[in-house]
């Protein structure tokens, strides 16, 4: 039979290092501060951006 110890994380940046990687959040003055997934139209203005981006040299020659 296994046992398991379960240690509490003692500070707040031990529960950041903790989370799954690409958990959007940011430790701010020692609070974890979670950002809001993308709306689908902010991922679609934003290649829409880029595409734009992306053309400018050929526009230009």
């Amino acid at each position: 039979m296994n046992t398991t110890t379960l240690h509490l994380p003692k500070t707040i940046y031990e529960v950041w290092e903790n989370l799954p990687e690409g958990t959007s959040c940011q430790l701010i003055n020692n609070n974890l501060v979670m950002s809001p997934v993308p709306l689908d139209v902010h991922q679609f203005i934003l290649n829409e951006i880029n595409i734009e981006l992306l053309l400018y040299p050929r526009k230009k020659i």
